[in-house]
């Protein structure tokens, strides 16, 4: 693909997903798109050969994948539990930051909002990225050694915390319909955490 075609392709999925995200899926139609982006009727499918369900794929894949590879708590140095409330949410304010920006905040809408209109492979991939989430988590709380979890009970853990993380996107950025997240709910989240860790000693 030339760089022309390459520049252009992008184009197209910016727009789409700021149109998904403004919009909806289903509100959203070629001839809207291609007008938006400024092409001829036809040529989207050139670019894109499953037309707006490939737009709708690539957009939650991509922005999902990009994002996930931001998010890994620093857990060297860490002996407490004070530490590791503190490296969680670290790890939570990368998070929250991310999906406070612009583009960050329309893939997580899009991706939530439009989740049963993902194809097959695309909604597979997803849950594979929730779970791969859990797994990096529990791994990285099972080298902790002196919390003395095994993989099953770190994986329990690790669970539960980002169970804690979606609770806190989905209060304010869904229903609230905030684009950040509120000091009151990471004071929330912080005190839930504290209370979790606590349940170790």
């Amino acid at each position: 693909m030339t760089q022309h075609n390459t520049q252009r392709r992008e184009q197209i999925l910016k727009t789409a997903q700021e149109l998904f995200a403004e919009q909806g899926f289903a509100n959203t139609t070629t001839r809207q798109l291609n007008q938006t982006v400024g092409i001829a009727d036809g040529l989207l499918y050139y670019y894109f050969p499953q037309g707006k369900q490939a737009l709708l794929d690539t957009i939650v894949a991509t922005g999902i994948s990009d994002r996930l590879n931001m998010i890994r708590m620093q857990l060297q140095g860490v002996e407490t539990l004070d530490g590791l409330e503190n490296a969680m949410m670290q790890a939570f304010e990368k998070v929250w930051a991310v999906l406070s920006e612009p583009e960050g905040y329309q893939v997580f809408v899009i991706t939530v909002r439009e989740r049963h209109l993902l194809s097959q492979e695309a909604s597979a991939w997803l849950d594979q990225s929730a779970l791969k989430f859990v797994q990096t988590m529990s791994a990285q709380l099972a080298t902790l050694p002196w919390l003395h979890l095994d993989v099953l009970h770190a994986t329990q853990l690790a669970t539960i915390i980002i169970d804690l993380l979606r609770n806190s996107l989905a209060s304010d950025l869904l229903f609230a319909d905030r684009q950040h997240i509120s000091e009151p709910t990471k004071i929330r989240v912080q005190g839930q955490i504290h209370y979790l860790l606590q349940q170790l000693k």
